[in-house]
């Protein structure tokens, strides 16, 4: 039985660990033996999703610059011995790469999740700091035997940036949708009762990079024409800073604030208009999870993924990113036309169903592991 052992710096609420939670899940039914090793010692909410036969290391450090962590997942993947490593996002990639000796046999892959040139944004990290990180990755990287990417775009991308010795493949992020109508079945709560016109959603981690606050300046403009309420699903960092903004912009009944939820299908289904208006992505799994569950969404045409995901705008809404006058005209637009919101949704779901469906992203994943020829 081949041995798959994958890093990841945790198994919080979030897309991308929702994606790995599933590939896990399906490498495991073709009979791979795999391993976890989870840096953080919390924010794990979803080990408790995982196979019974997948085996998760908890190493209890957050930090991946930590030497102490080099050394633990070192020794740990020496005790495995894996066929394959692979890193999921980039810090845990970067880990990957470092704690790979010379001698050890193992096949290394990397997975980046992210669009990079937007993760190490000046107002979070110094100048110094985005320079090394930059630098790690293209120095780094071109040790592994594999790089891949979620979006074809962010796959050109890394193939530029970080340049020969190794291959590139592009998996996209997948969904089962087989499963989705037992989990859209769970009910919601928390919602509010009797809402007047559509019922507007958005759902993700509220950090900058999601673009809450761009949401939230374009209710401004919405409620000034219709009485419309937002209803937004997640936590963050950022959480009592956008509740504030919510306030000083006259929003306080305007939108409910649910926080994090385990299961998001049933919120989909609630919802008639799912709103993305992220900064940058890699390759948004709310975009995806909405028109699988047929949602008429709206997302910022931002990098990389969503242009991709609604085949530029064929199959959702796409606004220029960071405009919230461009956003409440799309809102505003699309919650009037009930009709437009109710093909666009269908066409979405099959859509996704020829394109993202775990059938069809399933031969994409096998064929990275088996190392055969990269895609172009």
């Amino acid at each position: 039985m081949p041995q798959l052992t994958i890093l990841t710096p945790s198994l919080r609420l979030g897309g991308a660990e929702r994606s790995l939670v599933r590939l896990v899940n399906l490498l495991a039914e073709h009979d791979w033996s795999i391993h976890l090793i989870v840096f953080s010692p919390d924010d794990n909410e979803l080990i408790q999703e995982l196979r019974a036969d997948v085996q998760a290391h908890v190493l209890g450090i957050r930090r991946s610059s930590n030497p102490i962590l080099w050394a633990l997942v070192h020794g740990l993947l020496r005790r495995l011995k894996p066929d394959v490593v692979m890193g999921w996002s980039t810090y845990a990639n970067l880990v990957a790469v470092v704690t790979r000796w010379k001698g050890d046999q193992w096949r290394l892959v990397l997975n980046e999740r992210n669009y990079v040139p937007e993760m190490f944004h000046k107002t979070r990290t110094g100048t110094c700091s985005r320079r090394l990180i930059l630098n790690a990755i293209r120095t780094l990287y071109r040790r592994a035997d594999i790089v891949t990417a979620n979006s074809k775009q962010g796959c050109r991308f890394l193939q530029r940036f970080i340049g020969g010795g190794t291959k590139y493949f592009h998996i996209p992020n997948m969904i089962e949708l087989s499963s989705l109508a037992e989990c859209g079945d769970e009910q919601p709560y928390g919602l509010p009762e009797n809402t007047e016109g559509p019922k507007l959603l958005a759902l993700g981690r509220l950090d900058r990079q999601k673009g809450f606050d761009i949401a939230l300046e374009a209710m401004v403009r919405v409620r000034a024409v219709r009485p419309w309420s937002l209803v937004i699903v997640g936590e963050g960092p950022e959480r009592i800073g956008l509740k504030n903004m919510a306030g000083d912009l006259g929003l306080r009944n305007a939108v409910h604030w649910l926080g994090a939820r385990a299961n998001p299908f049933g919120y989909y289904r609630w919802a008639d208009i799912v709103i993305v208006p992220s900064r940058f992505e890699g390759f948004p799994n709310v975009v995806l999870e909405a028109m699988a569950c047929g949602r008429a969404v709206i997302c910022s045409d931002c990098q990389t993924g969503p242009s991709e995901l609604t085949d530029e705008g064929r199959y959702g809404v796409l606004v220029p990113p960071e405009d919230p006058d461009s956003l409440a005209d799309a809102i505003l637009a699309l919650g009037d036309d009930p009709t437009r919101r109710s093909s666009l949704g269908d066409a979405a779901a099959r859509y996704v169903a020829d394109m993202y469906d775990v059938s069809v992203v399933e031969p994409m994943i096998l064929e990275v592991l088996g190392v055969a020829s990269p895609i172009t």
